[in-house]
């Protein structure tokens, strides 16, 4: 999930003196989804998955959003991915994995690719 920058619009105001406008926001947000499913597809396509799957994509707090759609689609098992970026990073796992690790209540596989 990729997240989108947040905007607060008030009363159709304004953002750093830059007039915003709701449909364009609504715009981009659109086009950036389109442009990830694109990108999705061809990466799964590259995989070649035999088994079915659904491609659920959408802008937010990353882990909020797994849990959000893990409920809608009552989902069994979680499978998300760990990564590390500092020697601190691999005692500690990141903050949506770690919230998921803690907050989910069904099952949850977290993969992390051997460091090497």
């Amino acid at each position: 999930m990729w997240d989108y920058p947040e905007i607060h619009v008030v009363g159709g105001g304004a953002f750093y003196g830059v007039a915003i406008d709701g449909d364009f926001l609504q715009d981009r947000r659109k086009q950036l989804l389109e442009h990830r499913r694109k990108s999705l597809e061809e990466l799964v396509a590259q995989v070649e998955l035999k088994s079915p799957y659904q491609l659920h994509l959408d802008f937010g707090t990353p882990y909020l959003q797994a849990l959000q759609l893990a409920e809608r689609v009552n989902a069994g098992l979680m499978v998300i991915g760990a990564h590390d970026h500092t020697a601190l990073g691999r005692l500690l796992m990141g903050s949506n994995t770690g919230y998921l690790v803690h907050n989910y209540e069904g099952s949850l596989y977290v993969h992390q690719e051997p460091q090497g």
